[in-house]
């Protein structure tokens, strides 16, 4: 299902638990630094590690993201926005 829909940082709790996660195959998306390739990304402790063609780390959680839009660092514009809405 379209979860990024309306999420807010309540729901986000997840993101802070000290854990590793990797976001496999999305098209990696960061206006910032002219970033549009299908990558890999590590997410170490709610902070994303590395970003990569292909990351083979062990991890607590796998997110395929295949035929996904992946923006790093665009979560705090949903946060913001869900702040305005309250």
């Amino acid at each position: 299902g379209d979860w990024s829909s309306d999420v807010c940082s309540s729901d986000l709790r997840f993101l802070r638990r000290k854990f590793i996660m990797i976001i496999k195959h999305g098209l990696v998306v960061d206006p910032a630094s002219g970033l549009s390739e299908h990558m890999d990304i590590l997410v170490k402790n709610g902070k994303i590690a590395r970003i990569a063609p292909e990351i083979s780390e062990d991890s607590e959680e796998i997110l395929e993201a295949g035929g996904l839009i992946v923006g790093p660092g665009l979560i705090e514009i949903g946060r913001a926005s869900c702040r305005e809405r309250v």
